[in-house]
């Protein structure tokens, strides 16, 4: 798996793993409960400054900056057909704001520390806690990684709609982004069980390989 992370030296950068995992956490829940219009677009313009302060690299943003807008069409689209566009215009600032808050972290901060830092807490709870905090701890970074992942395919699909002439839709968009996203899930879990990582069933496939030689014998 390819990392977004980009070294640097801003303020971000040096900030460690943790106050920026518990930022981004109550942010989202700040976020999610606030349905005030006004909050939430200077919440999202904020989120969009703390990601340009963190330096993030050019194409990222592009692919981001057209994955959004065509969820903000799709969203907004939808809402005008429900007759509620004041809840069209309240996601599409939440989801502005985390999704440039999630970028930065990613830009700014290495998933081993994101492991690490998980690990060192949960391995305070028993045996079974530094298991527990690995498979948390990639949870967490493959959240985090695919988020601007997915907003980049989203980018990817409509540039190649242009290049075929083809009318901007929702069905055109959306089938493909899914198809992509299903194909990326199964080679990321083909890819922890080739190499056999704990809970994804790696020792499982090695076993009935073992019994067929032995068959075999």
């Amino acid at each position: 798996m390819i990392s977004l992370y980009r070294p640097g030296a801003t303020p971000l950068h040096r900030l460690p793993a943790g106050p920026k995992l518990a930022l981004l956490s109550i942010a989202g829940v700040a976020l999610t409960v606030t349905t005030h219009i006004g909050l939430l677009a200077v919440a999202a313009a904020a989120a969009a400054g703390l990601l340009a302060s963190a330096r993030p690299p050019g194409d990222l943003v592009r692919g981001q900056a057209m994955g959004l807008l065509w969820i903000t069409l799709v969203v907004l689209g939808l809402a005008a057909l429900a007759g509620s566009w004041r809840d069209g215009v309240i996601f599409v600032f939440r989801v502005v704001a985390l999704v440039s808050l999630a970028t930065a972290v990613t830009v700014t901060t290495r998933t081993a520390d994101i492991q690490d830092l998980l690990e060192r807490g949960l391995s305070r709870l028993g045996p079974g806690g530094e298991r527990l905090a690995e498979r948390l701890g990639l949870a967490i970074a493959l959240v985090i990684r695919f988020v601007p992942e997915l907003l980049a395919h989203a980018a990817a699909l409509d540039e190649a709609r242009k290049a075929r002439g083809l009318k901007a839709s929702a069905p055109r968009l959306l089938i493909p982004l899914l198809v992509r996203t299903l194909r990326t899930a199964d080679a990321v879990a083909e890819a922890l069980d080739a190499r056999g990582y704990p809970g994804t069933g790696g020792s499982a496939v090695a076993q009935p390989s073992k019994t067929s030689g032995d068959t075999a014998a």
